[in-house]
């Protein structure tokens, strides 16, 4: 696409001046731009204001939002009272986002987990000391298992997922059902490949998405290099939107075994859930026979604690590694 020019991705008669840019934030290479009209925009925004509704976004709740920099305009219903939201850039020290947040006392907090994590390791994992959300929403990363234990031992906090991309907008929210998230199947088509083949129901594959009503600059079987499964049941809340599972990560995050097979690290993830004393883990993969796990531990662990994970991830990975 970059290679191409805006010329061939953009509409016949449509002046990239006349749009709104939006940038990737290049995590899987240079960042790539996507170009919006006014229209689109709103229809982005009505999205997301769709989602939020869904979860029980109400008139007087208070919304702060953690994640990218970017122009947060304050509208008329906001100045007077209803739907009151703000962002916080990912910039300010983080001193300045603790303070910023005790002073707009949001009711529903929403942040990338890399951010949270960072915010809860500074108050030491009080978030309580500083505000009390009821609800909690996490986007843009898979929330790794010790930071989704500390957001639970916080107490009667709500937390959903939501998925989306910058080329596409919101993909996918969670409901209050919790049985998976609703692909927002009337802006888009989600698929699930496993290479060429479509993956299976439950089965983890590449997520194609293919644009519905995006004119000016349309994607057609984009490839995003996410990671999720098709979930085949219907969910209880009753809505006909399609489900998907948790975004695992992506691709090229997955972990390739001396078979060839690619098997995502988000299930060692969980095999690291019952040992109460990690702090932190990183996976190092130096060749397909080479797996490195790195842990940062409270105290000292007890004897058996090493071979007992070796064993638990050796009977994850199913393969000799």
């Amino acid at each position: 696409l970059k290679s191409a020019g805006l010329e061939r991705i953009i509409a016949k008669g449509i002046s990239p001046t006349a749009c709104r840019r939006m940038d990737t934030s290049g995590s899987s290479g240079k960042p790539f731009s996507v170009y919006l009209t006014s229209r689109k925009v709103r229809s982005r925004r009505s999205l997301e204001f769709r989602s939020l509704l869904s979860i029980g976004f109400h008139p007087r709740d208070r919304l702060s939002v953690l994640g990218p920099e970017h122009l947060h305009p304050i509208r008329f219903h906001q100045r007077i009272g209803f739907y009151r939201s703000e962002n916080l850039s990912v910039f300010l020290p983080i001193e300045t986002q603790v303070r910023q947040l005790e002073k707009m006392r949001p009711t529903i907090f929403w942040a990338y987990p890399t951010l949270l994590r960072a915010l809860l390791h500074h108050v030491g994992d009080h978030l309580s000391k500083i505000i009390q959300p009821r609800i909690l929403i996490t986007s843009a990363e898979p929330l790794d298992e010790i930071t989704k234990k500390r957001v639970e031992a916080i107490g009667d906090i709500e937390r959903f997922d939501f998925y989306g991309a910058v080329e596409v907008g919101r993909i996918a929210t969670e409901c209050p059902f919790h049985e998976g998230l609703h692909v927002n199947a009337d802006h888009l088509i989600l698929e699930c490949m496993d290479g060429n083949r479509p993956a299976g129901p439950g089965q983890p594959g590449t997520v194609l998405v293919t644009t519905l009503n995006a004119l000016t600059m349309p994607f057609i079987r984009y490839r995003l290099g996410d990671i999720s499964t098709l979930v085949e049941k219907k969910c209880s809340c009753g809505s006909p939107f399609p489900l998907i599972g948790p975004v695992q990560g992506r691709e090229d995050d997955m972990i390739q075994l001396p078979s060839g097979k690619l098997l995502s690290s988000f299930g060692l993830q969980f095999t690291l859930r019952p040992f109460d004393r990690i702090e932190q883990f990183r996976f190092i993969q130096k060749s397909p026979e080479h797996l490195v796990l790195q842990l940062a531990v409270q105290g000292s662990p007890q004897e058996n604690f090493i071979s007992k994970i070796k064993a638990d991830f050796l009977e994850y990975l199913r393969e000799p590694m």
